[in-house]
């Protein structure tokens, strides 16, 4: 694994530890909307955006790379870009009209929608399950790209728990009633919500670091490709030159 691969985890590790110390005896006012943590996200996802665009560079330098590998680094660098435009600007918490869309949809009246069973927070926070149902989608559908190499597999999958795990307390213990391994929830929502929120950052860093080390990857790769391709053109040329001073010699 390369080393600058480490440097987003350990930037979001301190950017946590500041948050928390800094809000005292209330550590999630620094992770709220526009508030550093969330700020320090949105510019992790933007480079994440920046860094699957430079992947996709890279698959253009060797034309025999399928299309459609190209066309999931395009995905990937739209989807980040979009998320981190969602982290600043609340896309999904001000989702008013696709809100009024979806209750139309299922039918139900009020501002907290039951699906298969769950009852949801909110209609945001069922736009935000769209999210994770997409991106779970191109992952599986893309999944051979992504475990392409055993480290970056390893990363991406690091990130899947930890933003999982954001879902699952968004979903799980931020109710307003019931409890949840004894622990009653609408009491202690702003620490859930902390933790939720720092798994969201690390996530987004294990991914950012993941894309660094496939960035790396490839890059190696090609270096490698070309390479060859120069050596075997070398040989090319050498060969030719030793036919035609055989063919001088045969005169």
């Amino acid at each position: 694994m390369h080393s600058p691969v480490l440097i987003p985890l350990l930037i979001a590790a301190a950017m946590i530890m500041v948050c928390l110390l800094a809000g005292g005896n209330t550590p999630l006012e620094f992770f709220q909307e526009w508030q550093p943590a969330t700020v320090y996200n949105a510019i992790q996802l933007f480079s994440c955006s920046l860094i699957a665009a430079a992947i996709i560079r890279t698959h253009s330098e060797n034309k025999e790379h399928p299309a459609s590998v190209k066309l999931f680094w395009y995905i990937v660098s739209g989807a980040s870009l979009y998320f981190g435009m969602d982290e600043l600007f609340q896309f999904h918490e001000n989702s008013g009209p696709l809100a009024q869309l979806l209750r139309e949809l299922f039918g139900q009246p009020g501002t907290r929608p039951f699906v298969a069973g769950f009852d949801l927070p909110s209609y945001s926070a069922l736009v935000v399950d769209c999210y994770a149902i997409f991106v779970a989608a191109i992952g599986f559908l893309f999944r051979r790209e992504i475990l392409a190499q055993s480290s970056t597999a390893l990363m991406f999958a690091l990130a899947a728990l930890l933003l999982g795990g954001y879902q699952l307390i968004n979903l799980a213990l931020l109710q307003e009633h019931g409890s949840l391994f004894g622990v009653y929830v609408a009491q202690s929502e702003p620490i859930f919500t902390v933790v939720a929120q720092s798994f969201k950052i690390a996530g987004c860093a294990t991914v950012l670091g993941a894309l660094m080390q496939t960035l790396l990857d490839k890059r190696q790769r090609v270096s490698i490709e070309k390479m060859l391709d120069q050596l075997d053109q070398s040989r090319s040329c050498v060969n030719g030159l030793n036919k035609d001073q055989r063919n001088l010699v045969d005169v």
